[in-house]
């Protein structure tokens, strides 16, 4: 349970993406995500575990194949925003009941281990945000100049500028090794459709 919490808290599209829908600014949405952190962070320890979760956890629906959380945001607005009306956010997350010897284990469904920091991945995030300044700064005029210029192909340059327009959090976690371990450079740089909503990106790239 407090593992799905964190997942959601974690997850800093979903709680913006939430807040922006109902009228939020940015500072008060900032404030917000900093606040989820710091709840999440208790959450991860024994200091104050159970105050934390029930400071937020509003609800709890457990359904064949799904927990439904039920989290209020309000606790994560700071003063300024309080004025406004924050609606409950609500997660459907699919999990799985699994029999150890004669004990039955809720598994949340694509909770995965993170990797490690993988310089590849980096390298190749770290290319294509440097490639796009290329183009954008006139620095370089083409992808063939980009491809001349760092010596390597067309082709490898197209499949790496789409990663300048990946979410700043997917960057972060990146960098600091908070990838699911199926994200390998070679999958990033082979994910033709990258989409361009943030969070379809974390759904598709296997961060949510």
């Amino acid at each position: 349970m407090i593992d799905a919490v964190r997942k959601v808290l974690d997850t800093k599209s979903v709680i913006a993406g939430h807040l922006h829908g109902v009228g939020f600014d940015g500072p008060v949405i900032a404030d917000a995500l900093k606040t989820a952190a710091t709840h999440s962070i208790k959450l991860s320890s024994l200091i104050d575990k159970k105050g934390a979760l029930l400071e937020i956890l509003q609800r709890v629906d457990l359904s064949p194949g799904n927990l439904r959380l039920t989290l209020i945001l309000t606790p994560l607005i700071s003063m300024k925003g309080r004025d406004a009306v924050c609606p409950l956010l609500v997660r459907d997350i699919p999990i799985q009941i699994r029999r150890r010897g004669v004990e039955m284990k809720l598994s949340i469904e694509g909770q995965k281990a993170h990797g490690k920091i993988d310089p590849v991945l980096i390298k190749a995030v770290a290319r294509g945000n440097v490639w796009f300044e290329e183009l954008r700064s006139g620095a370089t005029r083409t992808i063939r100049d980009i491809a001349t210029k760092f010596g390597v192909s067309e082709s490898y340059v197209n499949s790496l500028l789409p990663l300048a327009f990946l979410a700043p959090d997917i960057v972060e976690d990146i960098i600091h090794g908070r990838q699911p371990t199926t994200l390998s450079g070679e999958r990033l740089i082979k994910q033709l459709d990258l989409p361009s909503d943030w969070m379809e990106q974390r759904r598709v790239l296997g961060f949510t």
